[in-house]
């Protein structure tokens, strides 16, 4: 049974800080939103244009070993029969569409939310039991 939906900061953060068999333990505890794998594509190119701090062969590697995992990463795909509820809880806790999703779903999964922003983390508690990834790998 699943016990974790990994926001795009967590998910990021498990594949660049992880080691091999953490990451591989966690993805069979874990969910993501069908979306988190276009933001992990995004931070991927900014990473790649914008900070300039990793190699190209690095990238290339990144995004093979990003590949490999999102492979098998079990993914919640978003309806429309959610968006009003979704849409509620971004205007009741002031946050994005697409930080709330991850409450909302978290919340129909029973599972926690596990997340490197504390904003959302925060403002999650209110709803699911939250966790940040760097309390999850060091457990």
């Amino acid at each position: 049974m699943k016990q974790y939906l990994f926001d795009a900061s967590a998910f990021i953060f498990l594949i660049k800080k992880a080691t091999v068999q953490t990451t591989f333990q966690q993805l069979q505890n874990l969910l993501i939103l069908d979306l988190t794998v276009y933001e992990i594509g995004n931070s991927l190119l900014k990473e790649n244009r914008l900070t300039k701090f990793l190699t190209s062969q690095e990238i290339k590697t990144l995004e093979k070993v990003t590949q490999i995992i999102l492979a098998r990463t079990e993914k919640i795909l978003n309806q429309n029969a959610s968006f009003q509820q979704i849409m509620e809880i971004a205007k009741t806790e002031n946050l994005s569409f697409y930080d709330s999703s991850y409450i909302y779903f978290a919340k129909q999964n029973n599972v926690q939310l596990v997340t490197k922003d504390q904003q959302l983390k925060e403002k999650a508690q209110k709803y699911v039991q939250t966790q940040t990834i760097t309390t999850l790998l060091t457990a």
